[in-house]
């Protein structure tokens, strides 16, 4: 026994005081994310997921709360229903205790009102199904907060929370002093914040059991009264974050961990929050801030909303789901099974994984966007499925995604699409419904925290064991593959389809792969004006047809010229026109280039840098099985590249591929006020 710890027990017998206790609330929170691969799924259950509960089976004293997400338990349901009955027999044993949430793992303050209630009745709904058991916490993703998460959970019948230490160091709490739980309310609403331990967070398990003894004993010597203290983290954390299986297993870091719990039960034990919560009061009232932990505080800029603003991307997808989820509460013509579908889809769209970036978040994940815009498209096409049998084409005008700059949307029987005329009138949604694929599902490549690190080529950090210990994650060896500094290009503009640019001849397909090239105009990423063909719908032979065109009056090296750029929508093909005016009384001689960005992986295209000439091209799309086939009117030089972005997650810094660029290059020499154009088209 620690010598101070002995002093402070010594003083029991002398009438001084007495030693404190330690009630340790432990709630472990599991979660794969909608879209996530299947082995994944099946890797983090057999390294982290059941060996925990093989664990804990051994050590009946040690009480555990658990957070499965709805993605995750739908696929235990599937795969490992017998995992979900030794959960049901630990519940009935008194020894765990299941916390509900939002299904699909949402950020809570970010999905309307309505969805957070629906997304969190539906998690207690299948718990209380499939455990009995009447859920009372709430998990919140990624902890993040907002001051109108009381409303939410206590409408939704949840009691207790888990937050973190550091929301409430934002408040002006003293972190050291934090002990039990606290009240918080929204409009009366009220529900309990449990603050978990930062510290604790990196000692377990990343430091030897005993290190976190150590310090419980620690604290618990500095007080005269009982201390409560709380961890709550990823479960993942046990075993399939590198490095940590063969440590928190094999090594048998969780096992000791336990038993030296067991061992000093004289002062330490383990509750469930719900029990705890019933034989003790709260510790008082406290207001915090909106706020995440420590670490998304630093990746965020402060608040989680900044992701919004440094990814339009993700603002992007956000007001997508909004606009889904509008249509959703107004819609009245579809029965409740298919209401029921419709909104399970967009349930899960609202997967927080794919709308932010730090050493965690999947928005560098090609498969995990996929999957938002796929949950999208699905739930449209089921509000679609009454609209018409036939060929339609619906043209709406709005900024749904609130950047003050209107988009054109356009939706027909195969497609939808989403034009930015204040971005070069560029298509930065293309849905192809027969997939329920979004085709621009892209993103740009930018500067991250992590390309410091890379830039100097080496990484300092490495894994160590060293005195039974292993260092914590932010000392793994994070640099995943060699020369990950030669990738280290950012682009100027959104990497949309349908863009254009003027070029000098001398440009190569590697200054433009390294965005390293000049603009001669001012077309690129500038405003277009939006004059669609009267709006009308031409039918021929039973199919409906709709131009819609765009212009653009600019400069070429201070020379005027005029570009008119349309689209024809018929069924399964598109034709891309390109007109040219020169308005000046001077030769106008550059390459005009067409640029467009698939979310596509060709075998052969994407490979490598590379051109061509052709008259046409094929694409196979292998991830999604599509193939595309442009036929030009003349022939043509072809660019293409792979656009590959470097961004960090919990297994390290790596290369990803994100999408296919391909630049059509027309080598144009325009006599005074003399026009030039061409065309050509695309079936899927």
């Amino acid at each position: 026994m620690d010598t101070l710890y002995k002093k402070k027990v010594n003083q029991i017998s002398n009438g001084v005081n007495r030693a404190a206790r330690v009630n340790l609330l432990l709630a472990i929170h599991c979660h794969q994310p909608v879209g996530n691969f299947a082995g994944v799924f099946s890797d983090a259950y057999e390294k982290a997921y059941l060996p925990f509960i093989d664990v804990l089976d051994r050590h009946p004293k040690i009480k555990v709360c658990f957070h499965y997400s709805g993605s995750l338990l739908d696929w235990l349901l599937v795969k490992h229903p017998e995992f979900i009955q030794r959960l049901k027999r630990l519940i009935r044993q008194g020894r765990i205790e299941i916390i509900s949430g939002g299904y699909y793992e949402p950020i809570l303050s970010l999905i309307p009102l309505r969805d957070a209630c629906g997304q969190i009745a539906m998690l207690s709904s299948l718990i209380k199904d499939k455990f009995d058991f009447e859920p009372r916490g709430g998990w919140l993703a990624e902890r993040v907060w907002e001051p109108k998460i009381p409303h939410i959970l206590s409408s939704s019948g949840i009691k207790y929370t888990v937050v973190d230490d550091w929301h409430f160091k934002l408040a002006g709490f003293d972190i050291d002093k934090l002990s039990g739980y606290y009240l918080t309310e929204e409009e009366t609403r009220s529900v309990a914040l449990f603050a978990s331990n930062e510290k604790l967070r990196y000692l377990m398990p990343f430091a030897a059991p005993r290190a976190t003894i150590d310090y419980l004993r620690a604290k618990a010597v500095k007080r005269d009264e009982d201390l409560t203290i709380t961890f709550g983290d990823d479960g993942e954390k046990f075993g399939f974050w590198p490095g940590t299986h063969n440590w928190v297993y094999k090594k048998g870091w969780l096992d000791k961990f336990f038993t030296q719990i067991e061992n000093n039960s004289d002062w330490i034990s383990t509750h469930r929050f719900s029990d705890f919560m019933e034989s003790n009061a709260p510790k008082g009232r406290a207001y915090i801030p909106c706020a995440s932990y420590r670490e998304m505080h630093e990746w965020s800029g402060g608040y989680f909303r900044n992701f919004f603003v440094k990814y339009p991307e993700t603002n992007f997808m956000h007001k997508r789901m909004l606009q889904l989820s509008n249509r959703l509460k107004d819609t009245s013509a579809l029965s409740d099974k298919k209401l029921t579908q419709a909104r399970h889809h967009l349930y899960m769209a609202q997967t927080n994984c794919s709308y932010w970036h730090g050493v965690f978040g999947g928005l560098y994940l090609n498969h995990l966007r996929a999957a938002v815009y796929s949950n999208l498209i699905e739930a449209e096409k089921i509000l679609d499925n009454g609209f018409s049998k036939k060929e339609y084409c619906n043209i709406e005008i709005t900024d749904f995604d609130v950047d003050a700059q209107e988009e054109i949307m356009v939706n027909t029987k195969v497609f939808k699409f989403c034009f930015k005329p204040a971005a070069g009138a560029g298509i930065c949604e293309w849905d192809y419904k027969d997939k329920s694929l979004n085709l621009v599902n892209t993103i740009m490549r930018r500067p991250e925290n992590a390309h410091k690190e890379v830039a100097s080529g080496v990484s300092s950090l490495s894994l160590k064991e060293k005195d039974e210990e292993i260092s914590n994650f932010g000392a793994v060896n994070r640099l995943k593959g060699e020369g990950l500094k030669d990738y280290l290009f950012y682009d100027r503009n959104p990497r949309y389809c349908f863009l254009e640019h003027f070029l000098d001849e001398s440009i190569t397909v590697k200054d433009f792969y390294r965005d390293k090239y000049k603009e001669l105009g001012d077309f690129s990423n500038s405003k277009y004006i939006f004059e669609t063909s009267d709006n009308e719908l031409i039918k021929k032979t039973n199919k409906i047809i709709d131009t819609l065109k765009f212009k653009k009056s600019g400069f070429i090296n201070s020379k005027q010229l005029d570009l008119i750029k349309t689209v024809t929508i018929k069924n399964k093909k598109l034709t891309f026109k390109y007109i040219l005016n020169n308005q000046s009384d001077e030769q106008i001689k550059a390459v005009f280039a067409g640029e467009f960005n698939f979310s596509i992986y060709d075998n052969l295209l994407s490979r490598k840098l590379g051109r061509l000439k052709a008259n046409k091209l094929e694409l196979n799309d292998i991830w999604n099985n599509v193939r595309f086939d442009f036929k030009f009117d003349e022939e043509v030089e072809i660019w293409h590249f792979p656009v590959e972005t470097v961004s960090e997650s919990e297994s390290g810094i790596e290369k990803i591929y994100q999408e296919l660029c391909l630049l059509f290059r027309w080598p144009i020499d325009l006599a005074p006020n003399s026009i030039w154009q061409t065309a050509f088209s695309l079936s899927l």
